[in-house]
């Protein structure tokens, strides 16, 4: 009769070590995928761009005596081939039909850090 218990003990141990041995795995397989997903993370964040500045929008006032040309000599981004392209930069973006500007009304400028 002690055969049997042995046997059968000796199996439930043989089932818990092939059940613990799947877990084991199982949880390493996890960590694995875990760890390879951070590191294509942590790599993809190291990519940046070529270091070209950013395009960036402002809404400035218009001060008495200002002009569309004197504001576009001194907030053309560095991308921005001249001062004339600018200018009809600065047209195209507040909407304006000409380089008539006023004091007193705002002014939406592109600029670039």
């Amino acid at each position: 009769m002690k055969k049997k218990t042995d046997r059968g003990q000796h199996r439930r141990l043989s089932k818990k070590i092939k059940r613990m041995k799947r877990l084991f795995t199982g949880f390493m397989l996890a960590l694995v995928i875990c760890v390879s997903g951070s590191a294509f993370l942590v790599s993809a964040h190291g990519i940046t761009d070529s270091g070209d500045p950013h395009t960036y929008y402002k809404s400035i006032e218009i001060r008495k005596g200002d002009t569309l040309w004197e504001i576009a000599e001194q907030m053309k981004p560095s991308d921005c081939g001249s001062t004339a392209e600018y200018v009809q930069v600065l047209k195209d973006i507040n909407n304006l039909e000409s380089n008539d500007i006023q004091s007193g009304r705002h002014l939406i400028i592109a600029y670039d850090m």
